[in-house]
């Protein structure tokens, strides 16, 4: 029997035909639209601007300004910038007792974003170091962000002028992925052109709800689910950087580190300052070194060894946290997991590990490493 077949008054008018679906979908936006309220309601975001310049010579920090701001799942921080527009609580000036001083550059991880100032990996860094070694240790913090990693060598005049001894640069997959974006807001950059609206961007809208990201945090607590979403779709460009060998793309990528590490070195080793690259691997990647969830056929240290011999080739120093970020027992308070930074957890981590390194250092001679074991 069909609907034609039907006695009139079983028939549904055609309108509802219309009418019942939108009234469906209404509904689903309804309710979609109230969770996502809630959502923003009970896990708020404040990406605070206000101290950001754009220049032509790229992001920097409005010279003693303050300003807050908070992951969707991290803390209210405060971002406050000494006078040289660094995230560095002690003077940036050049005084007789500035002996031992060490540059920090990178992108938002480098400066601690999501992270009250003290416990940033350079925070701590400097208290640990001062403390072993008797005399201040003196972090300045030029972290700005990953459009402007690429421009790092122009940065180098400027740790030289400010007599550091040591250049840290942290590196993480999230920088390079964006080594070639380009900050719209910097005067004579070019917008990019408009692309038709498709499912693509549906989707992407979808990924950047707050509703979204509270999910993935709680989804994501579970690691192993965190490795089931990154390898769904076989290699691609977010997981290309555990393959071995490297997608051409990646390998690009450290091709121009490569580059940049000589650019940068040509500056500082005439002026006996050594340059530290620090690898932070994204939480997965930290999740894959963990036995119980590795993947056979992926390389989880091709990138990190690729990215050691652009460094030791150049004169740099390379130290790789994924071991100490798989092997730590607080695992799961180690990043903000759906914001994607560390949390400061993951910071004291990073700071052991330089510190470590520090202290090997000629620079450091003069200290002594034993003091840090029982801070």
């Amino acid at each position: 029997m069909t609907g034609r077949d039907l006695p009139p008054r079983w028939r549904l008018p055609r309108r509802d035909l219309y009418i019942l679906p939108l009234i469906a979908l209404l509904t689903l936006l309804v309710m979609s639209g109230g969770a996502e309220l809630i959502a923003r309601a009970a896990y708020p975001v404040q990406m605070d601007i206000s101290c950001t310049l754009h220049t032509t010579r790229g992001t920097r920090f409005r010279p003693m300004c303050v300003g807050l701001n908070k992951a969707v799942d991290g803390p209210w921080v405060e971002n406050r910038f000494n006078a040289c527009g660094y995230r560095t609580a002690e003077n940036c000036a050049v005084t007789p007792a500035t002996r031992l001083r060490v540059a920090v550059v990178g992108s938002s991880i480098a400066r601690g974003q999501g992270v009250a100032y003290a416990d940033t990996f350079s925070a701590r860094a400097s208290a640990d170091l001062s403390h072993a070694c008797g005399q201040t240790v003196d972090f300045q913090n030029l972290g700005n962000t990953a459009a402007d990693l690429l421009r790092l060598d122009k940065r180098m005049a400027e740790v030289v002028a400010i007599k550091s001894r040591v250049v840290i640069m942290l590196l993480t997959p999230y920088d390079l992925q964006h080594l070639d974006d380009v900050d719209i807001l910097v005067p004579g950059a070019h917008l990019p052109k408009p692309k038709p609206f498709g499912l693509v961007d549906v989707m992407g809208m979808l990924r950047s709800s707050h509703l979204f990201d509270v999910g993935q945090h709680y989804l994501y607590l579970d690691p192993a689910i965190q490795v089931t979403a990154f390898v769904r779709n076989g290699v691609d460009d977010m997981n290309g950087y555990v393959v071995a060998p490297l997608p051409p793309k990646w390998k690009s990528r450290v091709e121009q580190i490569d580059a940049l590490l000589k650019k940068m070195t040509a500056v500082t080793t005439p002026a006996g300052i050594k340059v530290v690259l620090v690898y932070v691997p994204r939480r997965v990647h930290a999740v894959l070194e963990i036995p119980r969830y590795a993947i056979a056929k992926l390389d989880v240290h091709i990138l990190d060894r690729e990215l050691q011999a652009a460094a030791h080739a150049n004169g740099a120093e390379f130290i790789d946290t994924t071991p100490n970020f798989a092997a730590a027992r607080n695992f799961n308070s180690l990043f903000y997991i759906a914001d994607g930074h560390p949390s400061g957890d993951g910071h004291a981590l990073i700071a052991k590990a330089v510190e470590a390194r520090l202290l090997q250092m000629p620079t450091f001679q003069s200290c002594h490493g034993t003091t840090l074991a029982a801070r």
